[in-house]
């Protein structure tokens, strides 16, 4: 028969059972150990959901699935699996003119012509370009390049390297270089 051990390992339990720890051994029972065997032993926050708790009166022990559609974005759920929660954050010179983006706001994607010459330099400077979509004065720049060579005649180099000049945004000038040469 097992005895009364409290917080300790329960002399001469063979199962090693320790009172306390949330766990009601076969050595134990409600009378020797009432703290694992009577279901009082959860504890919310020790990242182990027993006894009582459940993933509405401890959610931080008893991790319940995420739910797509409920209008949160939680554990588990991103802008691919469940973009009703997780909407995507909208980038500037991705090639998609996402619902927060405007002509106004990113022509380089909602601009018809600037499209284009967006997804030339991605296809033609790709290098340059991903380094200039990571930083948004860049993508100013670029875009007021590509708006300045819109107006030019096609083939006129002279008109391109005229634009490009504009630019003091050095990573923008390689992007405004290799469109001048690339994506006339």
């Amino acid at each position: 028969m097992a005895t009364a051990c409290g917080f300790a390992t329960c002399a001469g339990a063979a199962d090693g059972a320790i009172c306390g720890d949330g766990l009601c051994q076969p050595s134990e029972s409600s009378a020797s150990c009432g703290y694992d065997c009577l279901g009082v032993a959860a504890k919310c926050g020790d990242g182990v959901c027993t006894g009582n708790e459940t993933g509405v009166n401890c959610p931080a022990d008893c991790k319940t699935a995420a739910v797509c559609g409920n209008g949160t974005c939680e554990p588990g759920e991103d802008s691919q699996n469940c973009p009703g929660d997780c909407p995507a954050i909208a980038v500037c010179g991705d090639g998609t003119c996402d619902a927060s983006e405007s002509a106004t706001n990113c022509a380089l994607d909602c601009q018809a012509g600037l499209k284009a010459k967006a997804d030339c330099l991605k296809a033609n400077c790709a290098g340059e370009y991903d380094t200039c979509l990571a930083e948004p004065a860049c993508i100013a720049a670029i875009t007021s390049v590509l708006q300045c060579q819109a107006k030019c005649v096609s083939g006129d180099i002279i008109c391109f390297i005229g634009c490009q000049k504009a630019v003091n945004n050095t990573n923008g000038a390689a992007l405004a270089s290799c469109s001048a040469t690339n994506c006339p």
